[in-house]
């Protein structure tokens, strides 16, 4: 059961970040129930695949008065986000009992929360890409989503794709990293249950606080609407939290792997424990 509910919860964060890329689709989601794995299986690893429907943004929400680089407050699921003058932001998870900084020309946001609605009037977000991003966040559940980073810098959206980072919590999951094993169970299911993924690499190590993570990088080839071929590359880093697991997993293009990759790693090198 640990597996099949990582699985679901791994396709899930993929499908997302998927979603935010415009160019490629998913197609009307019939009603499902949510607790069936099998059922989410197949509705996220197809989803990729599909037409893209035209996105408009949500129903417009009071934004609320207090700006997102205020004195952070803690969040009702157990979050704050604080942006610091160097235009980098630190964002403390109370739940997991894990803190990081997120660089510099990356925008983070937590659904439902003031820098999430701030995020629509931004001009480095007009682009429809962005728009569909933000789009396809709201109204997931923030207690799952921790935190969406979208990469703003210039000449990073290519062809409409955008490059983003998911923090995802799987709160009753007992995914162990005292070895490997659940690590490559997780990724050879993971490509056994998502066609054309292919796992490129799998291992453990630590950050340079000595925080012990588990490392999955995967590609998947996709066609955009246009019926161009992109190579998508995805990687994925496990740190266990206070309760389950908290997975973060950015994805991006192909043509920025080299770029990204090492801002991904020096972010994840930033990780620190948080203290009860």
């Amino acid at each position: 059961m640990k597996i099949k509910n990582y699985i679901a919860s791994s396709i899930l964060i993929f499908a997302i970040s998927a979603c935010a890329i415009s160019g490629l689709s998913r197609p009307a989601v019939p009603a499902f129930e949510p607790n069936s794995i099998p059922t989410m299986v197949v509705l996220t690893a197809n989803a990729a695949m599909a037409k893209t429907a035209a996105a408009a943004p949500p129903t417009p929400t009071p934004v609320p008065t207090e700006s997102a680089i205020a004195t952070p407050r803690i969040s009702l699921s157990g979050t704050s986000l604080f942006l610091r003058d160097d235009r980098t932001s630190v964002f403390t998870d109370h739940q997991t009992g894990v803190e990081l900084i997120v660089p510099a020309g990356w925008l983070a946001v937590r659904i439902n929360e003031p820098e999430y609605y701030d995020a629509w009037g931004l001009p480095e977000l007009s682009d429809p890409a962005f728009q569909r991003a933000l789009t396809n966040v709201q109204g997931m559940n923030p207690n799952e989503i921790r935190l969406t980073i979208l990469d703003t810098q210039g000449g990073h959206l290519l062809g409409g794709f955008v490059t983003n980072i998911g923090l995802f919590w799987y709160e009753n999951n007992d995914f162990s990293l005292e070895n490997d094993k659940d690590l490559l169970a997780s990724a050879d299911s993971l490509s056994e249950n998502m066609p054309g993924l292919k796992v490129l690499n799998s291992k453990l190590s630590a950050n340079s606080s000595g925080i012990p993570i588990g490392i999955n990088t995967f590609k998947r080839s996709v066609k955009t609407a246009e019926g161009e071929n992109k190579v998508i590359y995805f990687k994925q880093v496990f740190v266990k939290a206070r309760t389950g697991v908290l997975t973060i997993t950015l994805t991006t293009p192909e043509e920025l792997k080299e770029i990204v990759f090492p801002t991904f790693d020096a972010m994840i090198e930033t990780m620190t424990l948080v203290k009860e």
